[in-house]
């Protein structure tokens, strides 16, 4: 089969997977490889409370990720041998995550009204009130709505919304066997 041939077969397996799974797949470029990534960093303004004025870097094989929730509400879970890292995001009340800048965010389990929900913890450190904001650059569910890929950035601020910043981005997705 010519590369052409190839590549139209190759986009109608695509085409067809992202109907059955409910994700967007991107084309692979020739020659580079397509492997799902899976990682959480962060940075901490000095005098945040749940970074500790740390930055960090999380990734596979020495953390352990899972995710858990639908496009309304959902949580990323990092492990590593010695530390745990939770990223809770969440539409506002009645929506659902679409690819979008999300400002107003409140702590994502006592949002209100329009708001949109946040709330990053990390090694017992949380916030009480969470002030921020977040971006959803992908978001796939499968046909169940399970969140199967996620692409974020955040920002939050405890407890004021002009205290120091934590800032980050996450990054997720599930495998797919072809």
């Amino acid at each position: 089969m010519g590369s052409r041939s190839a590549r139209r077969a190759f986009a109608i397996l695509v085409a067809g997977l992202t109907a059955v799974v409910g994700v967007v797949v991107a084309t692979p470029t020739r020659g580079v490889a397509s492997t799902p990534v899976t990682a959480y960093s962060y940075s901490s303004a000095p005098g945040d409370w749940v970074g500790q004025g740390q930055s960090n870097t999380y990734t596979s094989p020495g953390t352990t990720f899972a995710m858990s929730g639908t496009a309304g509400y959902l949580h990323l879970y990092m492990t590593t041998s010695t530390e745990n890292w939770t990223v809770t995001l969440a539409a506002p009340l009645g929506s659902q995550l679409a690819p979008g800048t999300y400002t107003g965010a409140q702590r994502a389990a006592f949002r209100t009204g329009s708001a949109p929900g946040i709330d990053v913890y990390g090694d017992g450190r949380g916030c009480n009130n969470d002030y921020g904001s977040f971006t959803i650059n992908e978001i796939g569910a499968d046909l169940s709505g399970n969140v199967i890929s996620l692409d974020a950035t955040f920002s939050q601020n405890c407890e004021t919304a002009t205290a120091p910043a934590l800032t980050g981005h996450v990054q997720y997705q599930v495998g797919i066997a072809i």
